[in-house]
């Protein structure tokens, strides 16, 4: 009711007497407009509090409140470690949250319409990384949620529209993909509440498809037509999760004809990436031609990632091939991988792996013979076998049988060689080299067994 109002309804404010029903239904008249106002706010809070108890919204809360927790002061680490005082900060923080989605939820979907809102809020903004020198953008969820606008307080909303609408495709240090889905979140919540959308322009136009749980949307954006046919360019947001990164794809000025888009479509990463898997382990994406997200014409179909994996040397440190000598101090233990998912995470590959010895135990070399990388948040293979003494909150223990969940990630090293230090020899000053058998290494460290003959030691370092 409220919406079909130019302007707020006032009392008439003059002195004369008036007729005590017309004051009656006046005054009734001012309340029930205030009364639905008040009812479609606690309505937008409600679609915007039963959106961010779902995925993604419920990851893009812990991962915003994860951040701030990692940016504790001592005194505040101090402080909050009385559980009661930190269940009232996260109820403040979510509290935040809410109403930073609410305002803006306000903007109608244009991007002269959003800047006002941001330009308000500039001293909250969170500081970000300047990535107008290079192609790809990686910034984590709960960063772009809040400082998608705005970079500084040298920098107006007014500058930021005008680079926009000149179509750079960096605007005040931020990849123009994050724009764009902005764009179209306001879109859709201004739908929802019923709020008129203007704008002077219907792009960018998006595709959404949903994939083993995941909800993929191409951007399509600077549409031209031209006698030699259209060009389009194409976006994608990547969420890394459980990491925070976001990962942007892009492929600039795709022909297309009536039929969709002429010949495969790639876009790229363009630059080197690297994504930390836990507090021991990192995944390098390589910005070159292997590393792609492949779209059609009913959007998202697929990623390719070449890449490698590293171990903190903390762990684990790399040896040279063949001597089995330490590396430099300024090199880590890496694998190679090459690996094509229908989603983001959804694989589990074999990988060659440099020999390697455990840090606090370097005069114990290991050479892999087979290693299995397991990324996947649904599937973990039957054949991965877990020594009885291994715990992790992703895995279940029935009377030391081990049997894990989909979501544990790590490595399994099946079948490895391992090199004894010369005085476990028989005084010949010969090294002994023996077997090892299900070892796996993950954030909670390296558990494993080893054995030779009739002896057989179990491992565990952290």
């Amino acid at each position: 009711m409220s919406q079909e109002f130019k302007e707020k309804p006032e009392n008439l404010g003059i002195t004369l007497d008036r007729d005590t029903y017309e004051e009656y239904l006046e005054s009734t008249h001012i309340n029930l407009y205030n009364c639905d106002l008040e009812l479609l706010r606690f309505e937008a809070l409600l679609y915007i509090i039963n959106q961010l108890k779902v995925e993604p919204g419920i990851s893009e809360v812990v991962d915003n409140l994860k951040g701030l927790i990692q940016r504790f002061s001592p005194d505040e680490v101090l402080y909050y470690s009385e559980i009661n005082n930190l269940k009232n900060w996260v109820i403040s923080k979510t509290d935040s949250i809410i109403i930073s989605e609410r305002i803006k939820s306000q903007s109608t979907g244009s991007i002269d319409e959003i800047g006002s809102e941001f330009n308000k809020s500039a001293g909250k903004f969170f500081n970000i990384r300047n990535y107008s020198h290079c192609m790809a953008s990686v910034m984590p969820n709960h960063q772009i949620n809040n400082i998608l606008i705005g970079q500084s307080f040298e920098t107006t909303w007014q500058d930021m529209i005008f680079e926009y609408h000149q179509g750079r495709y960096q605007v005040s240090g931020i990849d123009r993909a994050f724009f764009l889905e902005s764009i179209c979140k306001s879109r859709k919540i201004a739908t929802n509440l019923g709020t008129s959308v203007v704008s002077t322009s219907l792009l960018p136009l998006e595709i959404s498809k949903d994939v083993l749980g995941q909800t993929y949307t191409i951007y399509l954006d600077n549409i031209s037509l031209t006698p030699d046919g259209g060009f389009v360019d194409i976006y994608i947001i990547i969420n890394t999760h459980p990491s925070p990164d976001r990962l942007v794809f892009k492929a600039l000025k795709i022909p297309f004809g009536p039929s969709g888009f002429l010949g495969e479509t790639k876009l790229l990463l363009g630059s080197n990436v690297g994504i930390a898997i836990n507090n021991a382990i990192k995944m390098n994406l390589l910005g070159n031609s292997n590393t792609f997200v492949s779209v059609d014409c009913d959007g998202f179909s697929g990623l390719s990632v070449d890449g490698d994996v590293e171990f903190c040397r903390n762990y684990i440190i790399p040896l040279t091939p063949g001597t089995l000598t330490p590396k430099p101090e300024t090199e880590s233990v890496k694998a190679h991988f090459l690996v094509q998912m229908p989603a983001w995470g959804e694989f589990v590959v074999e990988l060659n792996i440099d020999p390697f010895a455990i840090t606090k135990h370097d005069s114990i070399k290991w050479q892999v013979n087979r290693a299995v990388f397991d990324f996947s948040s649904s599937y973990t293979p039957g054949y991965i076998s877990f020594p009885s003494n291994y715990s992790s909150p992703f895995v279940y223990n029935n009377n030391g049988i081990i049997t894990p969940s989909g979501l544990w990630k790590g490595f399994y090293l099946d079948d490895i060689s391992v090199t004894l230090p010369k005085q476990f020899g028989n005084n010949t000053g010969t090294e002994i080299t023996i077997g090892a058998k299900d070892i796996i290494f993950d954030d909670t460290g390296l558990t494993g067994k080893v054995f030779a003959a009739l002896c057989c030691l179990f491992v565990r370092a952290i």
